[in-house]
């Protein structure tokens, strides 16, 4: 078993493309950044983006029907 210190180490050093993920309700827009967000297939084109429960953004994104998801560019 790796040491709980060692493991977090090495994920400070894991790269993620960092996207931004939105949602317009009752005329106003939220966000949040993220990096929990892959692809699960092409056909149909589909995403998994994996939002915390108790994060603010998640009750927004509830039963919303949907939301934005862009990929931030390196610079």
């Amino acid at each position: 078993m790796i040491p709980l210190e060692q493991f977090r180490s090495a994920m400070r050093r894991l790269t993620a493309t960092v996207s931004v993920i939105s949602v317009a309700r009752a005329g106003e827009r939220h966000g949040m950044t993220a990096t929990a967000v892959t692809s699960v297939s092409a056909e149909p084109p589909s995403l998994l983006v994996c939002i915390n429960r108790r994060g603010r953004l998640y009750p927004m994104l509830d039963g919303c029907g949907r939301f934005c998801v862009n990929v931030l560019h390196a610079q």
